[in-house]
């Protein structure tokens, strides 16, 4: 809005100054008034502005190029525009001292966003020809066609006619497209030279939003109850800005948000939500209160409640959620979740008033139940059952992804996680094979499994990793990187089988695995995670019977 207000002065500023000098010059010597037009630019508009060249076109008018307008604050930081033509009806501004100008604008930016288009700008008449700026007063803003981009979302075909008068600016229809969907901005504004009463609306097949500024005696603008319905989101917020120059904003209210409303905002919203498959209703209290223009003076505070939230086919029951932020520092002192028959208790901090934005995370999770998160996954038709706990602790810079240092552990156990085929190369798949050759295998699965990890130089890395089951253990330690590269070295452990008190369907089974164990050996999971690969060495080989027969078969699998 900022780079909006600060180009449509600017804009008006150059006009008028172009009008007049042009007026007076006829064309002539325009290289020599461009030291004048900045000047009298600055003065109006009290920024500072630098210009590349002028020239005349006479199909397109008096023409800018190159021009900067810098901010007050940030000197380095300028609104740079491509070109501004100007044309200009000569016959109105000499006979009745009337401007009546169409401008097209070609590549204004600022910092992201990029605007351009046409619009013409009709004023009333004016008494001092050399000095338009007193006593000037806007009729009227014909916007042609405006068009706006951001990497977050463009507005295209913007148009209407903004009216000025007396005491008055008012606006009954401005028409823009966004996503190809059309939409209607409508305001006015009462008493706009003494106590402003602004009303603004913006509607369209998806969205009502309606809302009303008022400024009171004590120079404050009140926000008095404004409302938006988005889809199936609702807003309701009110509060009130002070000292326009370096707006300071107190707002507070309640948001109901369907998470999937979230993506139809944008298409890079849409690509980057796309991937957390989200889904759910969060339940909002929020209070705002500091500076806009400065985020580290930001008191802001939210009390959430969800229903039903899915991340990743990950759901998360009952959430319970407090955020607080103050000098620059974001807390979440309590974060509560209730998934699958769990609890998960963490805590968070982010300091955005120190270089780099440190942050530190704590999360413990206690008796999640795994048949739950396989009922979300695509492992729906297993039958995999335990409970599982978990911890993390971390620590980072949010500027540099490189700086994140953890730790935790994964406990699995009460547990049937079947032959694990990813994990567990050395038995998985002829384990499965063997499965099938004997239906009574079925009671020898992983039973359980345990960890402890650390993160560093962008790894989760394990040197302890292990699965045990009833008549084998799966061991391993390695890594996976922050681009799903893997790199783990994994072995099995066959149990020993008591003869006294083993079935004897049991003892053949493991004997079976025992030999194919030592076949097989050694193996290596490199590749991705989306693309793993298996590298094996075979201790046993040709010299080994039943190595001999089942080596080729089992190769095949792995390989």
């Amino acid at each position: 809005m900022k780079f909006i207000k600060i180009l449509f002065i600017s804009i008006v500023a150059i006009v008028l100054v172009l009008a007049v000098t042009f007026f007076f010059t006829k064309g002539i010597l325009l290289a020599k008034i461009k030291t004048t037009i900045i000047k009298k630019v600055e003065t109006a508009i009290n920024r500072k502005i630098d210009v590349g060249g002028i020239s005349y076109l006479p199909h397109k008018g008096l023409a800018l190029r190159n021009l900067r307008i810098y901010r007050e604050s940030q000197p380095k930081d300028a609104i740079s525009i491509k070109s501004i033509f100007t044309k200009i009806d000569l016959a109105r501004l000499f006979k009745s001292r009337e401007i009546y100008a169409t401008l097209i604008l070609e590549g204004a930016k600022s910092r992201s966003i990029v605007a351009g288009g046409v619009v013409s700008i009709e004023s009333a008449g004016f008494k001092k020809l050399l000095k338009p700026l007193e006593n000037f007063a806007l009729k009227e803003i014909d916007i042609k066609r405006i068009d706006v981009n951001t990497p977050y979302f463009n507005v295209a075909n913007i148009k209407g006619v903004i009216s000025f008068k007396e005491n008055e600016i008012s606006a009954p229809g401005i028409q823009l497209n966004y996503q190809n969907k059309p939409y209607t901005i409508s305001f006015d504004v009462k008493n706009a030279k003494t106590q402003p009463d602004l009303n603004i609306s913006l509607l369209g097949a998806d969205l009502k939003a309606m809302g009303r500024i008022k400024k009171t005696e004590r120079d404050l603008y009140v926000i008095e109850k404004s409302n938006v319905q988005y889809l199936d989101s609702h807003l309701e917020c009110n509060g009130e800005i002070s000292n326009l120059k370096n707006p300071i904003l107190l707002l507070s209210g309640n948001l109901s948000l369907n998470t999937q409303d979230l993506s139809s905002m944008s298409p890079k919203l849409e690509q980057q939500l796309g991937r957390l498959n989200l889904a759910g209703i969060v339940d909002n209290e929020f209070y705002f209160r500091g500076p806009i223009n400065n985020l580290s003076k930001w008191q802001t505070g939210l009390k959430s409640h969800s229903r039903g939230i899915k991340i990743l086919d990950f759901a998360l029951d009952d959430i319970t959620l407090n955020v607080k932020m103050e000098d620059g520092m974001l807390s979440i002192p309590i974060f509560t979740a209730y998934p699958y028959g769990g609890v998960v208790n963490s805590s968070f901090r982010m300091n955005f008033a120190e270089r780099g934005v440190p942050y530190s995370l704590h999360m413990v999770l206690k008796q999640m139940n795994i048949n739950g998160i396989a009922r979300h996954s695509q492992l729906k038709n297993s039958k995999l059952y335990g409970l599982l706990d978990s911890e993390l602790t971390m620590d980072g810079y949010m500027a540099d992804p490189r700086t994140i240092i953890g730790k935790g552990y994964i406990h699995i156990y009460d547990a049937n996680l079947g032959p694990m085929p990813l994990l567990s190369p050395l038995v998985g798949n002829v384990y499965g094979v063997l499965r099938g050759m004997l239906p009574a295998l079925k009671n020898v699965d992983i039973r359980g499994g345990a960890c402890d990890f650390v993160i560093q130089k962008r790894k989760i890395m394990t040197e302890n990793l292990i699965l045990w089951g009833d008549a084998l253990n799966i061991k391993a330690r390695g890594y996976i990187d922050f681009d799903k590269n893997l790199n783990f070295a994994v072995e099995n452990e066959i149990k020993e089988v008591d003869d006294k008190t083993s079935e004897g369907w049991r003892k053949t089974i493991v004997e079976m695995m025992s030999s194919v164990g030592k076949m097989i050996g050694k193996a290596y999971l490199t590749g991705t995670l989306d693309k793993p690969k298996w590298k094996f060495e075979y201790l046993g080989g040709d010299k080994n019977a039943l190595g001999g027969k089942l080596q080729d078969t089992f190769k095949g699998l792995f390989e």
